[in-house]
């Protein structure tokens, strides 16, 4: 309840007479607020990660804590279709443990190498063109073999090395 009290004293107004009079206007006011507030919050995240990973480190020997040259995962053998203008022909490359390789094509006479392997680094010499070293990069995914020739003088290798290989089981 909010009480208003007012005292007329004539006002200002010449022709009022000041009576003393005590008014007293009382009002009453109610208010009810009522707020209902519903929240309703449904989230739903789904989340995907495809994460493919590609190989280019090299393993490390656990007793000395050195890098293992050549990296264990290019040991082994790895073919690829050349293709030189309108002929294609299949090579094999084959790198072992102790640095060494065989490059074998279908009509040629089987090329010895040697190489290295360190961390994506890869460096042959040999075969057909004797003492030029070559230097490509390569990267393992899978059964996947890609070199990226970095430098490499030797004509026939430089055609034949560079792409994708695929792992000979």
């Amino acid at each position: 309840m909010v009480g208003l009290v007012v005292t007329l004293a004539g006002c200002g107004d010449p022709d009022t007479k000041d009576t003393g009079e005590t008014v007293v206007d009382a009002d009453t006011d109610t208010d009810t607020d009522t707020d209902t507030d519903t929240d309703t919050d449904t989230d739903t995240d789904t989340d995907t990660d495809t994460d493919t990973d590609t190989d280019t480190d090299t393993d490390t020997d656990t007793d000395t804590d050195t890098d293992i040259d050549p990296d264990p995962s290019l040991v082994g053998s790895w073919e690829r279709i050349v293709h030189l203008g309108e002929d294609s022909f299949l090579v094999v490359w084959t790198g072992t443990e102790d640095n060494t390789c065989t490059v074998v094509t279908e009509d040629e006479p089987d090329m010895v190498c040697t190489y290295s392997a360190l961390s994506g680094v890869f460096s042959i010499t040999g075969d057909a063109c004797e003492a030029i070293i070559g230097n490509y990069t390569y990267v393992i995914s899978g059964t996947s073999l890609t070199f990226t020739r970095v430098t490499d003088s030797c004509e026939g290798r430089r055609m034949a090395l560079p792409g994708e290989w695929a792992r000979v089981e």
